[in-house]
C-alpha cells in the first residue's frame, strides 16, 4: 500500500497550566489507503492539560480543507458518518457535517496524544469530486485545522445582575408576550387606517407570518396612520410593531426616519407618547409575538392610540408602509431580575439558542494566526470581502492590512500582505508580523494574539467556512458565570469577581509564551491592543486572577469585545440548529440563508468589553448589545469573534417516587399530606459520569403554570410545613416535577401531586333538639379521605352517622339518643366527633353541644296550606319533620270517605260513596308526639280531589271553584278549577288562548285555539274519560280537523254534527279521549287546525271541559 505524505497545518499553539493548550498536529497527516469511494487518513492530535471532570470537559474541533494543485481556492473535506476511529482508550469523537470533536469520555487531566483514523468521502464536496488517481498523482493538497473548545453543559443559569447597563431584568426578554398583548384580544375594539382601512384589523390578528405565510398585512400610503379605538381609556405601557420582512432589500415598506406613537381621548387632539427611528421598527421573520417591546416613559389612560409614519423608505418605489402585527400592553414588563433561563418556555423563538442546552464554545477568541490561515485558503474576491476590499491591490508586500497606518501594526494587529498575487486571479498571501524587525511568521509575530478588526460579516463567513455557528448573547452570559443556583453579583466580570485590575508588565511580547506580569484582565487601554489568550494564567493564582470563567473559557471579559447575536428584534431570529456547511458564496460571504442567520446589523452587538474599556467588562453589561454596528462590515479595533456549536442533547430518564411508594410515569400520581412534618419526594439517579444539576418546579393551579422552587437543586425534594399555608379544613393540590440536566442532555420527570389538607369543617357547633321536630344536625366535611366517629358523652354511647362517605359524615340526634331511663332530655348535652385520616397519619377532634328542650311545638301553627306530599301520598301539612315517632287519629269525617294512617298520617279514600247534598266535605285529625305526648294537636281540612268528577263522586253537588290536583304528588301543584256539578262533575280547562296564529310548517295565518299550560292539559286529560268543546265555529273547514285535540291520532271522529264540510256554528261536541300522545297537533300545543290553503280561516271553539 502506497503512503501519500500530505501538506498539513499546525493551527493552535497556547500555553496553559490549568487547561488544554499547545494543540498541534503531530507529524504528517498520512493517507493510508484510497478505495475509489473514501480515503483513509491517519493523524495525531497532541495537546497539553486536557481535562474531563464531573462538571464539563475540553475538546478539540477538527476540520479539513483541500485544494487541487493548480488552484488557489480551498474546499471542505466531508467525512463518512461514524468514520472517526480513535485508537486510544478514554476518548470519543462526535462527527458533524464539516468537522468533528475529540474529547475525553472519562474523568482525567493531563497531556493528550490521540491517534485517530477517519474516512474522507471523495464525492462529499459536490463542487470538487475527487478520484483515486488524483491522490496517487499528488494533485491534492490538504490540511486539517484544530480549534480548542470547551463544553458548556446543559444547565439553568441566571441572566442579568440588577445593576449593569441595560442588564436583562425582565422575563419577557425584550418582547411582548401574547398573553400581555391587548391588541386583538377584544372583539369590541375597532381598527382604522389612513388608507386601506378595511385591512387595518389584519395588524391585530395575532398571526405569525412565519407560520402562516398566507397572512395579509395592512399596508398604506405614506404619510400613513394606523389607529385603534379601545372604546374605553387604557393605559398602554409598552408597544411594538412588526413590519415587512425584507432585511437586505432597499426601498422597504418601512419608515424613513422618525415615526410616532400618539394617543387621544377624543380622536381630535393627539398627544405624542413616543418617537424614534427605523431601528425600532421590527422587520423580523417571526412577526408575532412582537419581539421588540418599546417602553412608553410617561404612560396615561387614553381611548385612542395611533401609529403615525410621515415618510416611507420606499418613497421612490411605491411609497408604502406595511405592518404585519401591532402589540400593546398595559402590563409593567420590568421585573427586578435577574432572569432564570431553564428548561421552561421563555418569550423567545423556539430555535433561538437561549443557553440552557449544552454547547461547545471556542476556549479563546479567534487568533491572528487562525484568521491568516483562513485568508490564505480563500480566492481573491473572497479575500477582498474579508479584509479591506480593493485597497489590497494598492498595498506593497509587508504592508499591514488593518488600521490606518500601513507601516506598522495598529492596536497590536500584525497581519500583513506577505505576497502580492502574480496573476489577476491568483489569491494574495498573508502572514503575521507583529515584530517588523525580523522575518514574518517568526516566533514573536503575534500568531497567538486575539484577532481584532473583525466584523459581523467576517464572523459569519468564518463560522460557515469552518462548520461552526455564531453564538447568542444569552450563551455568552451562560458560559461567563456559574450555573443555577448561583446568583450573579452586581457588576461581576467573567472571572467571578468584581475586582478589575488592568494588566501591565507585558512579557515575551508576541510569542507563544506572552504574558502579563500583573492584573487579571486586559482593560483600561493599558496595553493598547489585545494580548494572547491565557496571558494571566499562573499555577498559584485562582480563577478570579487568571482571566478564565467558571467553565474554563478564557478572556470573556476584556481583551476584545466579542460579536454575538443579540436578543432584540432581529437577533432573536438566529436559529441555533444551523451550523456552517464549509463553503462561502462567490463574494466570500456566508451562504447560510437569512432565516437561519439574520444579516441585519441591528441583529448584532458586542459583549464582554475590550482592552480599551472597563465598565462594559461586566458580564451583564449590554450597553453595546444593540445598535453597535453601522453595517455588517463595520470594522473596529476593539472587536473580535468567538464561535461555538450546540451538542445534540441526549434524553435522560428522570422519575420521582412518593412516600406511599407510587412512582411517576405517564399519568399523575398522588399522595396525601395532613401534617406539617417532613415529606420527601425521592428522585431517580442518572447513570451519567458527570455531576447532575436538578431543578424542581411546583404548580398550584393544576399544571397550568409552573414556578421553580428556589434553592432546591438536589436529587430529592424535602418539603416541610406544607399544611401551614393551607387553611384548616381545606385542601390544596400541589404538583411537582423535577428537571435533570447533565452535561450531555436533560430529562423531565412525570408529574406527582400532593393533596395537602388538614382538619375538618363543621356546618355548626351547636344544635337544638325539640321533640318530633327535625334537628338541623351536624355535618363534618374533611378535605382528605377520613374515618369518622360520633360519640355522645353524657350517655357514653357511639352513634352511627345518618350519611357518610370518605369526605363527609352527618349525624342528627333524636330524642331517644339522649333519653336515660324514663327521664326526658332536658338541658345541654355533648357530642364528640373524632376524625382520622385514612393514611393513619393525622387525627382531629371537636366537641359539639346540643340543647334539648322538654316540650313540643304546634305542628300546624303558621301553615296556610292544607296538604303536603310525603312518600307519594297526601298528608295534612305540618311542621314536624324529625325522626321521633308520631301518632295520627281521625277525629271527625263529614263525608265518611277518608282514612288516615296512624303512623304516617297518609290520607286515602274509601270505596263507598256517601249519598248526601253537602257542598264540600271536611274532616278533623289529631297529632301527638309519641315519645313526648305533652299535647294533642288538632287540624280541620276539606277533601282534596283529582278533578271535579272526584268531588262529584264524593257527594258534592254545587257548582263552583274547587281545589284539584290531577296528577298527585310530584307533578303540578294543586290549583283551583271551576266545577260543573249540575251536569255530573265536568272540570273546565281555562288555560286556552285564541287568536290568529301561523301554523307550524305553513306561512298562512289561521284562527286557532292554543294550549297555554301544557302540563295541566296532560294531567287533567290523563285522569279524564271525556272531553268537550262548546260553540265550535268553522269556515270552509273539514269538521274532523277541529277535533284533533280530542282524538290525538289524526283520525276523524265519526258522528260529528257538522258533516264533512261546512261553515258556521257546529255546536257542542263531546268525544271519548284516545290518549295517543304522539300526535303532532298535540305536541305543538294547538288544539284546532285550520285550513292551510289560505289566510284568516280556521276552526275554533268557546270552552273546553274534562270529565
Amino acid at each position: 500500500m502506497k503512503k501519500v505524505i500530505l501538506l498539513f497545518s499546525i493551527v493552535i499553539i497556547y500555553p496553559s497550566v490549568l487547561f488544554a493548550s499547545n494543540l498541534r498536529v503531530k507529524s504528517d497527516a498520512v493517507i493510508l489507503s484510497v478505495d475509489g469511494v473514501t480515503a483513509t487518513v491517519e493523524l495525531n492530535l497532541l495537546w497539553e492539560n486536557s481535562w474531563c471532570n464531573v462538571f464539563n470537559y475540553d475538546a478539540v474541533y477538527v476540520f479539513g480543507k483541500f485544494k487541487l494543485k493548480d488552484e488557489g481556492k480551498w474546499n471542505s473535506i466531508y467525512l463518512e458518518e461514524n468514520s472517526v476511529v480513535i485508537e486510544n482508550e478514554g476518548y470519543d469523537a462526535d462527527i458533524r457535517s464539516v468537522g468533528f470533536f475529540v474529547y475525553r469520555n472519562k474523568e482525567g487531566q493531563g497531556d493528550t496524544n490521540v491517534k485517530l483514523r477517519l474516512r474522507w468521502k471523495l464525492n462529499g464536496n459536490s463542487e470538487k469530486l475527487l478520484t483515486e488517481e488524483m491522490f496517487h498523482s499528488r494533485q491534492i493538497f490538504f490540511a486539517f485545522e484544530g480549534i480548542e473548545m470547551v463544553y458548556i453543559p446543559t444547565a439553568p443559569f441566571y441572566l442579568g445582575d440588577r445593576y449593569s447597563v441595560n442588564t436583562f431584568n425582565s422575563t419577557t426578554l425584550g418582547g411582548i408576550p401574547a398573553e400581555d398583548d391587548i391588541i386583538g384580544s377584544n372583539s369590541g375594539f375597532t381598527y382604522t387606517a389612513s388608507s386601506n382601512s378595511n385591512l387595518a384589523v389584519n395588524a391585530a390578528d395575532r398571526k405569525n407570518i412565519a407560520l402562516q405565510p398566507d397572512k395579509i398585512a395592512w399596508s398604506g400610503v405614506a404619510p400613513a396612520v394606523w389607529q385603534v379605538d379601545f372604546k374605553t381609556a387604557r393605559k398602554i405601557c409598552y408597544f411594538g410593531v412588526s413590519g415587512e420582512y425584507r432585511l437586505l432589500d432597499k426601498g422597504r415598506a418601512v419608515p424613513d426616519g422618525i415615526w410616532y406613537l400618539e394617543a387621544s381621548s377624543d380622536a381630535l387632539t393627539w398627544t405624542e407618547l413616543w418617537s424614534g427611528g427605523s431601528a425600532f421598527w421590527g422587520t423580523a421573520s417571526q412577526s408575532y409575538p412582537i419581539a421588540g417591546a418599546i417602553k412608553i416613559e410617561e404612560p396615561a389612560a387614553y381611548r385612542y392610540y395611533r401609529i403615525r409614519i410621515p415618510e416611507a423608505e420606499s418613497a421612490v418605489v411605491d411609497n408604502m408602509i406595511r405592518i404585519n402585527n401591532v402589540a400593546m400592553s398595559e402590563m409593567v414588563l420590568d421585573d427586578p431580575g435577574p432572569v432564570l433561563i431553564d428548561e421552561t418556555e421563555h418569550n423567545l423563538p423556539e430555535n433561538y439558542p437561549n443557553g440552557y442546552r449544552g454547547f461547545f464554545v471556542m476556549k479563546y477568541e479567534l487568533t491572528q494566526e487562525q484568521y491568516v490561515s483562513f485568508l490564505n485558503k480563500l480566492d481573491c474576491s473572497s479575500q477582498y470581502a474579508r479584509t479591506i476590499g480593493g485597497v489590497l491591490d494598492a498595498l506593497k508586500e509587508g504592508d499591514y492590512i488593518f488600521g490606518t497606518d500601513r507601516t506598522r501594526p495598529s492596536c497590536r494587529n500584525g497581519i500583513i500582505l506577505y505576497k502580492q498575487r502574480e496573476k489577476s486571479d491568483d489569491p494574495y498571501v498573508f502572514a503575521c508580523d507583529l515584530n517588523p524587525l525580523n522575518l514574518p511568521n517568526s516566533d514573536d509575530d503575534g500568531q497567538t494574539i486575539a484577532c481584532n478588526f473583525l466584523t459581523p460579516a467576517d464572523m459569519l463567513a468564518y463560522a460557515d467556512w469552518c462548520g461552526l455557528r455564531p453564538l447568542s448573547e444569552l450563551e455568552y452570559e451562560k458560559m461567563a458565570r456559574a450555573p443555577y443556583p448561583y446568583v450573579p453579583k452586581a457588576g461581576e466580570i467573567a472571572t467571578g469577581g468584581t475586582n478589575i485590575t488592568g494588566g501591565t508588565g507585558l512579557k515575551n511580547a508576541g510569542k507563544v509564551s506572552e504574558y502579563l506580569n500583573s492584573g487579571n484582565v486586559n482593560a483600561e487601554n493599558l496595553i493598547e491592543g489585545p494580548v494572547r489568550s491565557g496571558s494571566f494564567l499562573r499555577n498559584t493564582r485562582d480563577r478570579t486572577e487568571c482571566g478564565i470563567s467558571y467553565w474554563g473559557v478564557e478572556d470573556l471579559s476584556g481583551n476584545l469585545a466579542e460579536i454575538y447575536y443579540n436578543c432584540d428584534i432581529y437577533g432573536r431570529q438566529l436559529d441555533g440548529r444551523k451550523q456552517g456547511d464549509g463553503g462561502l458564496d462567490i463574494d466570500g460571504n456566508t451562504d447560510v440563508p437569512l432565516y437561519y442567520w439574520p444579516q441585519d446589523s441591528m441583529a448584532f452587538g458586542v459583549r464582554g468589553g475590550s482592552y480599551a474599556g472597563i465598565e462594559e467588562l461586566a458580564v451583564s453589561d449590554r450597553r453595546n448589545a444593540i445598535g453597535y454596528f453601522s453595517s455588517l462590515t463595520d470594522r473596529k479595533p476593539t472587536v473580535g469573534i468567538r464561535l461555538g456549536l450546540g451538542r445534540l442533547p441526549e434524553a435522560e430518564s428522570s422519575s420521582l417516587t412518593l412516600e406511599n411508594g407510587l412512582s411517576s410515569g405517564s399519568v399523575i400520581i398522588r399522595d396525601t399530606v395532613c401534617s406539617a412534618t417532613e415529606y420527601t419526594i425521592t428522585g431517580s439517579v442518572s447513570e451519567t459520569r458527570f455531576n447532575n444539576l436538578y431543578s424542581w418546579y411546583c404548580s398550584k393551579d393544576y399544571g397550568k403554570t409552573w414556578e421553580r422552587i428556589k434553592g432546591e437543586s438536589h436529587k430529592d425534594l424535602t418539603l416541610v410545613g406544607l399544611t401551614l399555608n393551607v387553611p384548616f379544613g381545606t385542601a390544596m393540590e400541589y404538583r411537582y416535577k423535577r428537571c435533570l440536566a447533565t452535561p450531555t442532555g436533560s430529562g423531565e420527570s412525570g408529574v406527582v401531586a400532593l393533596v395537602v389538607g388538614h382538619g375538618f369543617k363543621m356546618n355548626r357547633l351547636q344544635d337544638t333538639l325539640i321533640p318530633c321536630q327535625e334537628i338541623k344536625g351536624f355535618v363534618a366535611t374533611t378535605p382528605l379521605p377520613s374515618y369518622f366517629k360520633w360519640k355522645i358523652i353524657d350517655t357514653d354511647s357511639t352513634k352511627m352517622p345518618n350519611e357518610e362517605d370518605d369526605f363527609h359524615s352527618s349525624y342528627k340526634v333524636v330524642t331517644s339518643d339522649l333519653k336515660v331511663g324514663d327521664n326526658w332530655p332536658n338541658g345541654i348535652y355533648y357530642v364528640d366527633l373524632s376524625v382520622e385520616s385514612q393514611n393513619k397519619q393525622c387525627n382531629w377532634s371537636r366537641r359539639l353541644e346540643i340543647l334539648a328542650l322538654p316540650q313540643t311545638i304546634d305542628p300546624f301553627e303558621g301553615i296556610s296550606e292544607s296538604y303536603m306530599f310525603m312518600e307519594n301520598a297526601y298528608v295534612l301539612a305540618h311542621r314536624w319533620t324529625g325522626d321521633d315517632p308520631q301518632e295520627w287519629h281521625l277525629v271527625e269525617d263529614e263525608c265518611e270517605r277518608i282514612a288516615i294512617d296512624e303512623k304516617t298520617g297518609k290520607i286515602t279514600f274509601k270505596d263507598i260513596v256517601a249519598e248526601n247534598d253537602l257542598v264540600e266535605c271536611h274532616f278533623t285529625a289529631s297529632l301527638i308526639c309519641e315519645e313526648f305526648p305533652d299535647r294533642v294537636y288538632m287540624k280541620r281540612a276539606k277533601y282534596l280531589c283529582r278533578s271535579c268528577k272526584d268531588y262529584y263522586d264524593s257527594g258534592m253537588r254545587t257548582n263552583g271553584n274547587y281545589l284539584i290536583d290531577p296528577d298527585g304528588f310530584g307533578g303540578i301543584q294543586p290549583y283551583v278549577a271551576y266545577c260543573d256539578m249540575a251536569n255530573g262533575g265536568w272540570t273546565r280547562f281555562d288555560q286556552i288562548s285564541a287568536g290568529w296564529h301561523g301554523f307550524p310548517g305553513h306561512n298562512a295565518r289561521h284562527y286557532k285555539n292554543r294550549v297555554t299550560d301544557y302540563a295541566r292539559f296532560v294531567a287533567l286529560a290523563s285522569v279524564s274519560t271525556y272531553q268537550k268543546i262548546t260553540s265550535v265555529q268553522g269556515t270552509s273547514e273539514s269538521c274532523c280537523d277541529a277535533y284533533y285535540f280530542m282524538n290525538y291520532n289524526n283520525a276523524c271522529i265519526t258522528g260529528l254534527p257538522c258533516g264533512s264540510k261546512g261553515s258556521g256554528n257546529w255546536g257542542d261536541v263531546t268525544v271519548t279521549i284516545n290518549r295517543n300522545w304522539s300526535n303532532a297537533m298535540y305536541k305543538s300545543y294547538f288544539t284546532t287546525d285550520g285550513s292551510v290553503g289560505g289566510g284568516n280561516q280556521g276552526t275554533y271553539f268557546s270552552q273546553m271541559w274534562f270529565k
